[in-house]
């Protein structure tokens, strides 16, 4: 028990190095679609083995034992493309690294927040949206409690309401007279819907939700 125990230790402090170290330098290649790759080739691939985030990752998983290890490979992988194919401000980046470096807190609530989340997610396209909501964060748009109130609702919401949440903000201005009891339904049970009479709203926290994780 006490071996299970502390192997479990090295490789949670192993995850934690591998995440942060590419917060902090992107080693990935951005040329490649990560979440549309067969799960074979990143056995396969000599020029994908030799990426050193890549490298690392399929290491940690241990990606050849287990089709899950492999998912959840593919959905960390996703969401540093996602990150770092964006164009964060210089000085938010600048000044978010700082504090990630210094702060050790702070960086193990970050990479906690990265890793387990996408564990979790069984939709790669949240492990995108996950990544969005951590820029959004960066560039000061979002506090860090905002940050983990944002990503239980990304944890909790239906993939189906995704596009019900779209059609309510493009075009409802996220209030709506009409009744679609599936939509309503799984935006009550992620918490950013509710009714007063005939009107269905989105809340504040599902607007925050929708602007900074699914709006393009």
């Amino acid at each position: 028990m006490e071996n299970r125990e502390q192997e479990n230790s090295i490789n949670s402090t192993d995850m934690t190095k591998i995440v942060s170290k590419e917060i902090s330098c992107k080693t990935l290649d951005l040329g490649i679609d990560y979440s549309e790759l067969a799960l074979d080739e990143f056995l396969k691939d000599g020029v994908l083995k030799e990426i050193p985030f890549v490298k690392s990752v399929v290491s940690f998983y241990n990606i050849g034992n287990s089709i899950i290890d492999r998912h959840k490979t593919k959905k960390i992988l996703t969401f540093f493309k996602e990150f770092h194919s964006s164009e964060i401000k210089p000085d938010k980046l600048g000044k978010f690294k700082q504090k990630f470096d210094e702060d050790i807190d702070y960086q193990n609530q970050v990479v906690e927040t990265i890793t387990l989340l996408n564990e979790r997610f069984l939709q790669i396209e949240k492990s995108k949206i996950l990544a969005k909501l951590i820029i959004s964060h960066i560039e000061e748009k979002i506090s860090w409690d905002e940050l983990t109130d944002l990503t239980a609702v990304l944890d909790n919401i239906h993939p189906k309401g995704f596009l019900f949440l779209d059609k309510m903000a493009k075009e409802y201005n996220y209030a709506n007279h009409g009744r679609d009891q599936i939509g309503e339904a799984l935006m009550f049970a992620c918490g950013i819907g509710h009714r007063h009479g005939t009107l269905f709203m989105i809340n504040e926290l599902g607007k925050k939700f929708y602007e900074n994780g699914l709006k393009t």
